[in-house]
């Protein structure tokens, strides 16, 4: 579900910076600020520097890291080479030697589908759409619009077939469709009541996780909606301008961005979703008033111009903004602590009840390893963070954690071989809920947090 780009970056920072989960997340917080450079190289194309400026601040302050934890998540590496897609695809409108560019554009479009598929796969399709677009409307001619095409799916293929390979040589490629397409499909299916068409609708326009007095997560796709058929209409009328086309492909971007939505709606997901987005409400509320003033016959320098759509923004965002820095102010005095047990979590803040938790998760399966060393630690709650308490704990199965239960869908045999291993080897588990098998007993000693705890054959009880 979160694909092959995201195991390779993180696998890839943790060899060369340390096996810790602070590595993965300053490897997120590098992403993050990669994504505002490429926000204002986007947006000063289509607003004044000081509009682009605060609309960048916005956008980091509207951040769901303030209340919620910070989650190296796929969407994040995704963003980041979306974003970068965009910019090569506007500079191939703007600058010689075109096909550089869209071989370009197309690595990264293959890089965002390789991170996260669903993004990935309409940013492929409304790309391919927009070249078209083009040629219906004499942007450019047929055969130009063929080459720019091929070269759009070199450079996605370059990537793809390197991946492919990979799996291939790994023998992972059938692991890779399961996990990726059969399991967010079963998954999917659950989340979205069998894709009711309602609860889409509802996603795409949630009026949850808002503050403001009008939803701008609302706002900004209604927005984004409206000036693509905005800019479809002009550049019908007037198919060689740049500033048009550059707009109308951050907006082809919004719409590919604008899938994060569904079917999870939440403070992360729609912050994903809109980033782009941010850029074109602000161009709307600038436009709005050109268009105001234009219509009222009244003349203005850009600077007030500029000031105005500025007020506007921040009365828009203020409740936002202030929401997230009197919780984020919360969730300082909270996180307090950190541990050096598990070294995994070294360096991680914590609140204080977390610590205790995982440090006696870790004292118990380390101490039982310890017992018996010819034993191994089995996981199946839903967190696979508890396999990295000790070096000596190997994976059994592709598939490392339960999965909500979904993974029956994928793998018909997970429970077979999980039930024939801790009946064979007696392993010390980590389970959640009210599962337990026969013969195995909770371990008293070891903590319980998350309805997640440690469970042991009953006749090995470690104190």
């Amino acid at each position: 579900m979160f694909n092959v780009m995201t195991t390779l970056l993180q696998a890839g920072s943790l060899i060369v910076f340390g096996k810790h989960l602070i590595t993965i997340k300053l490897l997120t917080a590098f992403f993050y600020s990669i994504i505002s450079i490429l926000l204002y190289i986007i947006f000063k194309k289509i607003l004044p520097i000081s509009i682009s400026i605060l609309t960048i601040i916005v956008w980091i302050f509207s951040a769901p890291y303030y209340m919620w934890i910070f989650l190296p998540w796929s969407s994040v590496y995704a963003l980041c080479f979306l974003l970068t897609a965009c910019y090569f695809l506007m500079q191939s409108l703007i600058k010689k030697k075109r096909l550089i560019w869209m071989i370009t554009c197309g690595i990264f479009v293959a890089l965002t589908f390789w991170t996260r598929q669903n993004i990935g796969i309409l940013l492929l399709v409304n790309y391919i759409g927009f070249l078209i677009l083009l040629w219906i409307v004499k942007s450019i001619q047929r055969k130009e619009c063929l080459k720019q095409l091929i070269a759009f799916f070199i450079g996605f293929g370059l990537i793809s077939l390197c991946i492919i390979f990979w799996l291939w040589r790994n023998d992972a490629i059938t692991d890779w469709m399961l996990q990726n397409f059969v399991y967010p499909q079963h998954w999917g299916r659950v989340i979205s009541r069998s894709y009711n068409v309602f609860l889409l609708f509802q996603n795409l326009f949630p009026t949850t996780y808002a503050h403001s007095f009008v939803s701008i997560w609302v706002l900004m796709p209604i927005v984004t909606i409206i000036l693509l058929f905005r800019y479809i209409y002009r550049i019908i009328h007037s198919p060689k301008n740049i500033s048009n086309l550059i707009t109308l492909t951050i907006l082809v971007t919004c719409i590919a961005a604008w899938v994060e939505y569904y079917p999870v709606v939440d403070y992360r997901h729609v912050y994903w979703g809109a980033t782009p987005m941010f850029g074109i409400l602000s161009l709307s509320v600038y436009l709005l008033f050109h268009d105001i003033t234009k219509l009222l016959h009244i003349k203005l320098s850009s600077n007030i111009y500029q000031v105005i759509t500025m007020f506007i923004l921040f009365i828009l965002f203020y409740p936002e903004i202030s929401y997230r820095i009197q919780q984020g102010l919360v969730k300082i005095t909270h996180y307090t602590d950190t541990t050096i047990t598990p070294s995994v979590l070294y360096g991680i803040h914590l609140p204080k009840e977390e610590v205790k938790f995982y440090t006696g998760m870790a004292y118990s399966i380390t101490k039982f390893l310890n017992t018996y060393p010819d034993r191994n630690a089995l996981n199946i709650s839903m967190d696979a963070l508890y396999l990295t308490f000790d070096p000596r704990t190997h994976n059994i199965h592709p598939f490392y954690f339960n999965g909500a239960g979904y993974v029956y869908y994928i793998y018909p045999n997970y429970w077979n071989i999980l039930s024939t291993y801790w009946a064979n080897e007696h392993p010390i588990m980590i389970t959640s809920g009210q599962f337990i098998p026969p013969e195995y007993c909770k371990l008293t000693s070891s903590p319980e947090m998350f309805d997640t705890y440690l469970i042991v054959p009953c006749a090995n009880q470690v104190k």
